[in-house]
């Protein structure tokens, strides 16, 4: 999706856009196009394996540069986290062990929750120490989506990243799934849960924020509806 209004000049497409981004080798923090773009990721746990894909297809293509913002909602603030350390191609072949691991309904015969955010992160400083840092630090800012307690408003998380520890609380917050991943994290003294409660494609949020290009990348098929 497109949109700029800031000229009467045909705006070119974010295929364009992107490519003209590479082959220049400009980075976020200096363009010479008036153009956001940005890239948001569905919410829907094994299923972003799908979106996983086409952001490993970008990193190949080294166009990871070329976008200028990611938002991501639950599983997909987790892939957008590995995108924009620059690890989503490597990590594409995990992903299904991952959520795996994430997800265990047989934690509810000893008690507990079925989902653990907490391993999501373990995992990552696991495969590659200091990722979390390298995630937090990364030219093209992630946007975790979560949504507040309090109103029931989705929120971006960004304004509240200011380390490796409050990003990783960020992504963790925007997967926390009501009752199924316990409570609620806290974060800027606010308590968030899941963003797919509010938002669960991150669309609006990136818009409002200002994107003239949206690379929109969906876990479900045409026509098929979140229930």
């Amino acid at each position: 999706m497109s949109r700029y209004t800031g000229t009467t000049a045909t705006v070119p497409n974010v295929i364009d856009v992107l490519r003209r981004r590479r082959d220049a080798g400009t980075r976020p923090s200096h363009r010479h196009d008036p153009y956001r773009v940005a890239i948001t990721i569905e919410g829907g746990g094994s299923r972003v394996a799908y979106p996983m894909g086409i952001l490993a297809a970008f990193d190949e293509l080294n166009l990871s540069l070329a976008f200028d913002a990611v938002y991501g909602v639950s599983a997909g603030a987790v892939a957008g986290a590995l995108f924009v350390s620059g690890s989503a191609s490597e990590s594409l072949p995990q992903w299904p062990g991952l959520m795996s691991g994430v997800c265990d309904f047989r934690r509810l015969a000893r008690g507990r929750t079925p989902i653990n955010t907490e391993l999501i992160l373990a995992s990552f400083e696991r495969a590659r120490p200091g990722i979390i840092e390298q995630m937090a630090s990364s030219e093209v800012p992630l946007h975790p989506l979560a949504t507040c307690t309090r109103t029931g408003q989705g929120v971006d998380l960004h304004p509240y990243i200011k380390d490796a520890e409050t990003f990783g609380r960020a992504v963790r917050a925007s997967a926390t799934i009501p009752v199924l991943a316990g409570r609620s994290i806290e974060l800027g003294g606010r308590h968030w849960v899941d963003g797919g409660v509010a938002e669960n494609v991150g669309f609006r949020t990136a818009v409002a924020d200002g994107a003239t290009h949206v690379v929109v990348l969906r876990c479900r098929h045409v026509g098929e509806t979140t229930k």
